[in-house]
């Protein structure tokens, strides 16, 4: 992805083994990244249940920021957030520092699900 008025270039890469696993392996792969320092994007599909048997697939874009990251890559991966939820047709995006948070828990909060 080229950003117009920035020489900024990103290539994506699309973890094909992430695709359709649980919230808690996610969290797994996150830390693993997060151990590294390495910043990651992360857009996920999350299947919520209502009580009333309704189910909902809202999206989460998130931006896993290790603290020990880099202010360099700090830069590099928060310039382009919001084209990326323009690209990604999203409203917003979740910061995560630490992703041992990142649960049900807290994806149904980001997403204003929680207690519904």
């Amino acid at each position: 992805v080229h950003f117009p008025d920035s020489e900024v270039r990103l290539r994506w890469q699309i973890e094909e083994e992430m695709k359709g696993v649980d919230v808690e392996t996610v969290a797994d792969k996150l830390e693993d990244f997060a151990l590294s320092g390495s910043p990651r994007y992360l857009l996920y599909i999350y299947k919520f249940a209502h009580a009333d048997g309704r189910v909902q697939f809202p999206i989460a874009f998130v931006l896993l920021m290790p603290e020990q990251t880099p202010l360099e890559l700090k830069v590099l991966y928060t310039r382009p957030v919001v084209s990326l939820c323009d690209t990604f047709k999203v409203n917003k995006h979740f910061p995560l520092d630490d992703p041992e948070d990142f649960d049900a828990d807290w994806l149904e909060t980001k997403l204003g699900l929680a207690g519904k």
